[in-house]
């Protein structure tokens, strides 16, 4: 609710009042402060000294009026003063030698001596901001007799991208099943998604990935879902079981919501390009911020195709400060991650805010399945899962389930269609192999099996899930040897070694007895010969030859 004259005159001294009516043509009776304000309130009620006022204004303190009036008569000030400047903090007394109500410095200076707008701090929800505001009886008057005339940017339709099509799907779903079997058989991993991904075996789980790029967005989903949880990050099994359990359009729906609602993803930070020094200073609605953007995205035309820097462009015209608190570009700490160049004010748009805007549509929008995308020319189009989410649909994805194979060498086959369910039991047995499109493969071995157990999964847990996914035709040969590993216990062990044979007994027992070359040698095999471990051959050859003995490798 905007404030009204009156109360917005309240707030004016004696002094600014008398001006405002010198300039208005309104004579003022009252010499005391108050009185004086009701009564140019009531004055400014005339539509006639209204009109009067507004045929008086130079061309582009009118347009900064359309303008005010077009956004419902209140702006941030910080947005406002940057197309139409601002007004001057001077006293009475500066007042007198300036004369700012007859030489105005900018257009906003026009409005606030003719007594067409206030000034006044609101809170919104993300901090208090000063705004300015035209009074409740102006905006009223005032409507009818202004046509805007604001420069107005198009956004741009592509009739057909050229080349460099990835088109929307549900993979990440794939990707989070996965995650989870890996954070099954890895709980010791750092609890915090940004320390995992900066850990070296999550390189390994990448590569089984669909869109590793996503890695990231994943694991903070992972968690507002509570599907992994604490420090170490360990899997909560009751709540992945009901996520893996669901079809394939509500698991997707759950991630979709789970961006779309969190406050603790902030999009910005993880913008390419960018670096933030103190991201926790940042005095932004992460909320807030991504839903600006899909309210501008929810007037484009569904399925078409939309060029991508005409929608920037679109953004920049009309909610610039869509993430920023009070329009202030000069608050954050973010600098160019290659330059380290600090890109504050308002003429880095491009750089932070834009980027912003581009990376939401190529990055997180496409990983969940929202947006198509396409490099030449550089566009994307809305899915029917933009529909689905901002209006509650249902969340439908065709799917025929495939059923996991088994082959006789003990590789268990699963496709994206199978069931999610199983195919993390299948990756928490399984060696994993490097996965296709739409193939996974999980290679039972003993070290397989040794792990699985370590993370709980019993012997006859997994003979009874290759009984029921195989429809009872487990391989006879695979069972038996997973029973008889559970009995036996490792009764084979195949190892990586090479071979040092000597001229000479002396010479062995001259590196037997040496310090730095009998820790390197393994079972003897002769009295001329020893195992040596492939992983020690380097330090064993250079301790060789600090003895004065060189060693050839045979071919």
């Amino acid at each position: 609710m905007l404030k009204s004259l009156k109360h917005t005159y309240l707030d004016f001294d004696l002094a600014l009042l008398r001006t405002i009516a010198e300039l208005d043509g309104i004579e003022l009776m009252a010499s005391m402060g108050r009185e004086a304000a009701l009564e140019l309130a009531d004055a400014m009620q005339d539509p006639e000294v209204v009109d009067l006022v507004v045929a008086g204004l130079t061309e582009d303190a009118r347009q900064a009026l359309d303008e005010l009036i077009a956004v419902g008569g209140r702006v941030p000030m910080a947005s406002f003063a940057r197309r139409f400047g601002g007004v001057r903090p001077l006293g009475s007394g500066a007042r007198e030698r300036e004369r700012p109500h007859l030489y105005p410095a900018q257009p906003t200076e026009a409005l606030w001596y003719r007594g067409l707008i206030g000034r006044a701090f609101r809170d919104e929800g993300s901090g208090p901001q000063e705004f300015f505001f035209v009074p409740n009886e102006l905006l009223q008057l005032l409507p009818s007799r202004s046509q805007v005339r604001r420069h107005r940017t198009y956004i741009s339709s592509v009739y057909q991208p050229n080349s460099g099509v990835a088109l929307a799907s549900a993979s990440l779903v794939d990707d989070a099943c996965t995650t989870l079997a890996y954070l099954r058989l890895f709980p010791a991993s750092p609890g915090r998604p940004e320390q995992l991904l900066a850990t070296e075996h999550t390189s390994e789980l990448r590569t089984h990935l669909l869109q590793p790029d996503a890695l990231g967005i994943l694991l903070h989903m992972l968690q507002e879902l509570g599907l992994v949880t604490g420090d170490p990050m360990c899997v909560n099994s009751g709540k992945a079981r009901r996520f893996l359990q669901a079809t394939r359009g509500e698991q997707q729906g759950s991630l979709v919501n789970a961006w779309h609602h969190s406050v603790e993803w902030c999009d910005v930070i993880h913008v390419p390009g960018l670096r933030f020094d103190e991201p926790s200073s940042l005095r932004t609605d992460a909320r807030k911020t991504r839903q600006a953007i899909l309210e501008q995205l929810a007037h484009l035309t569904p399925r078409h195709w939309i060029d991508l820097s005409s929608f920037v462009n679109h953004v920049r015209e009309y909610v610039p400060d869509f993430q920023r608190m009070a329009g202030d570009y000069d608050a954050w700490y973010v600098f160019d991650s290659k330059t380290g160049e600090h890109l504050r004010g308002f003429h880095n748009w491009d750089r932070v805010d834009g980027a912003l805007v581009e990376f939401m549509i190529f990055g997180p929008l496409h990983w969940l399945g929202i947006t198509d995308i396409a490099l030449d020319p550089c566009c994307f189009r809305l899915t029917s899962v933009f529909d689905a989410m901002c209006s509650g649909g249902s969340w439908d994805v065709n799917e025929d389930a495939h059923p996991i194979t088994i082959r006789a060498d003990g590789i268990l086959q699963a496709k994206k269609s199978t069931n999610r369910a199983d195919r993390f039991l299948a990756a928490r047995i399984g060696e994993w192999h490097l996965s296709s499109d739409d193939t996974y493969q999980y290679q039972i071995t003993a070290r397989s099996l040794r792990l699985a157990a370590d993370s709980g999964v019993e012997t006859g847990q997994i003979i009874a899930f290759l009984q029921r996914v195989s429809n009872g035709l487990v391989p006879p040969q695979l069972e038996q040897a997973v029973r008889r590993l559970h009995n036996k216990g490792v009764e084979v062990k195949l190892s990586d070694i090479l071979v040092l044979r000597v001229q000479s007994e002396t010479l062995m027992d001259q590196l037997s007895k040496h310090p730095k070359t009998s820790r390197l040698l393994g079972d003897v095999l002769g009295p001329m010969a020893v195992e040596v471990r492939s992983r020690d051959w380097n330090d064993l050859r250079r301790a060789m030859l600090a003895m004065g003995i060189f060693v050839e490798m045979e071919e």
